[in-house]
């Protein structure tokens, strides 16, 4: 038999790791915040409290034996729900059976000498106890941790380490609710688009884009409070919850700010990149919300409308953005019909040549007869076309409407006559315009030298070496070329040379300076009717308006133009009343010399 000392010493220890067992538990319970975990403090305080009541020794040893076969039972079946592992299951099974075993020898009547053996096993059953509970603990402690980290991984953005859009409207809607229990509480939405990303990706590289984008996050995340949230949602756009702002002033302050640091140049290596970004701001107290997608989406319009006046901008949405939106919405679900449902018309407006007075062709011109909002423009619905895609299919029935028609004008008496025709850039980068172009002059039989296709200076610049060569394919099968709008796009002009171009197209907005005497826009448009004439350029002026304005450019050698002051852009049926027509105005014709005509205007004539 053991002496009195150790005893002592064996009820000591078992009473401190009974303690150690409880307090570990209560830590654990606390840590997880899992109600299920509740009864492991309860049965580990009964435990440890039990040698201070009055229990006799047999009592004691129940109490011992059933709470501790309780709170391991418990503990084992937590652990292997939680690890679902077998060896888990083993485990339980084990030492629930030397429990039993420890139940029916030493509180039954038999077996004395075991009962005996196992007269302290209270000792080993709370140290067993006490290893269950940290084993407890670091199995879950490990799930916790991997649970945040997969939290971690699923909220927040792999780059830059923002949250993502999911957390995003998380944080939104909670905001949203804190609206409903506290009226005096608003709160505002930013949402970022960086400009020009795309070119600074597929210029530099993946690599050095996505360096961009971490530093554009973390100077975001510098210019605002620390309560407010940055979120990256995906690509080059970005999104700042702003907590307690009531008045646009105060958003547009933030906006401000945001901008300036990213206008500030990034070091990428040996470069310096400058940018800049479009910031739409959408406030809680502008309109009743109750989802955060409305939210975001009217940020997301705001955002669209302020790149539309210009890069570095912002804009706060507004009751008239919203209607403009549905509209938008609306045309957008008009649109994927009206094709099929012969909505779409070609107009067609007179080029005249200066030298003759008489009609050298025409641009076609796209209307849509909407049954309900009458005739629509194309800079109403273009851009919608262009986004959804319907601009490919659109561009090319445009293209082979206009070929057969002007086909038929010429078998009618009018074989000089030359189609023009605007190519939108989305045309081009869908890939297969060479075939397009190639399968509209052969099932209308116009020669392609009747055929001139406009492009704008910035779809030129811009342009990939795929879309370079497949305009360089439709060149070789004798398709002219115009610069459309030109002197709007980028000062370099070496491109002329570089691309097959045979005209130049100069903007309507250079023509309204011409009656203003004071102005330098004449001075201007003559530097670039010589610059054509340099160049063997055929030189047209779109959007003349009065004889004076004709005047003055038949007298500087201007090739040909269009305008209102020989016709608006008419249907076919309309338009063939003019194939005939002679215009004249005050000065007469015959201004233009042969040595100002390109060789491929003398051709034609």
């Amino acid at each position: 038999m053991p002496s009195l000392n150790v005893l002592a010493f064996l009820h000591i220890l078992s009473f401190l790791i009974r303690l150690l067992a409880t307090i570990w538990g209560i830590r654990l319970v606390w840590r997880m915040r899992d109600r299920r975990l509740s009864f492991l403090p309860i049965m580990l305080g009964l435990l440890t409290l039990e040698p201070l009541m009055s229990l006799g020794e047999r009592e004691s040893q129940i109490l011992q034996v059933s709470v501790l076969t309780v709170a391991v039972a418990m503990i084992l079946r937590f652990v292997t729900r939680q690890q679902n592992e077998q060896r888990g299951q083993t485990h339980l099974r084990i030492l629930l059976g030397a429990i039993i075993v420890y139940q029916m020898f030493y509180l039954g009547t038999g077996a004395a000498w075991l009962g005996t053996a196992l007269t302290h096993a209270d000792i080993s059953l709370s140290m067993v106890l006490c290893l269950n509970v940290v084993l407890l603990s670091r199995i879950l402690y490990e799930r916790q941790t991997i649970e945040d980290q997969l939290r971690t991984k699923a909220l927040h953005d792999a780059l830059t380490g923002l949250p993502n859009r999911l957390l995003f409207k998380q944080k939104l809607q909670e905001a949203l609710d804190r609206v409903k229990q506290d009226r005096s509480y608003h709160f505002a939405v930013l949402f970022i688009d960086l400009d020009r990303f795309k070119l600074l990706n597929d210029t530099l590289g993946h690599s050095a884009g996505d360096l961009f984008l971490v530093e554009t996050g973390r100077r975001l995340t510098a210019s605002v409070r620390p309560g407010d949230t940055v979120a990256r949602l995906g690509g080059d756009e970005f999104a700042v919850l702003l907590e307690s702002v009531s008045q646009p002033s105060q958003a547009q302050q933030v906006a401000d700010r945001l901008l300036e640091q990213l206008s500030v140049p990034q070091a990428l290596g040996d470069q310096e990149i400058f940018t800049s970004a479009s910031i739409g701001i959408a406030l809680s107290s502008a309109m009743t919300y109750e989802q955060q997608e409305d939210l975001l989406r009217d940020a997301d319009t705001a955002m669209y409308r302020a790149k539309a006046t210009g890069p570095g901008r912002h804009e706060v949405f507004n009751a008239e953005m919203h209607e403009s939106v549905k509209s938008r919405l609306e045309l957008e679900a008009d649109l994927q019909y009206a094709l099929a449902r012969n909505q779409l018309v070609v107009y067609y407006q007179p080029i005249v040549a200066l030298d003759t007075g008489r009609l050298w062709g025409c641009e076609a011109l796209l209307r849509w007869n909407h049954p309900t909002r009458g005739l629509v423009g194309p800079m109403e619905f273009i851009p919608v076309a262009e986004e959804t895609g319907l601009i490919t299919q659109i561009g090319a029935w445009v293209l082979e409407t206009a070929a057969q028609q002007t086909r038929a004008w010429q078998l009618e008496g009018h074989p000089h006559l030359v189609i023009s025709v605007n190519v939108s850039p989305r045309q081009v980068l869908d890939g297969g315009f060479p075939e397009t172009v190639s399968r509209a002059l052969e099932n209308s039989g116009l020669s392609a030298h009747s055929l001139q296709i406009e492009l704008t200076e910035s779809m030129i610049m811009e342009s990939s070496q795929r879309v370079q060569e497949e305009l360089r394919q439709v060149a070789n099968l004798g398709v002219q070329f115009a610069v459309d709008d030109f002197g709007t796009g980028y000062s370099s002009i070496s491109y002329l040379r570089r691309f097959p171009i045979r005209a130049l197209k100069i903007d309507r907005s250079f023509v309204k300076g011409l009656d203003d005497g004071e102005s330098v826009t004449p001075e201007i448009v003559t530097a670039m009717i010589k610059l054509g004439q340099t160049l063997r350029l055929e030189v047209t002026v779109e959007g003349v308006e009065t004889e004076q304005q004709l005047e003055f450019l038949a007298s500087h050698g201007c090739v040909a133009a269009q305008g209102f002051v020989f016709s608006p852009a008419l249907p076919a049926e309309v338009f063939a009343n003019l194939l005939d027509q002679r215009w004249g105005w005050k000065g007469g014709s015959g201004t233009v010399s042969a040595a100002s005509r390109p060789p491929s205007w003398q051709a034609r004539r």
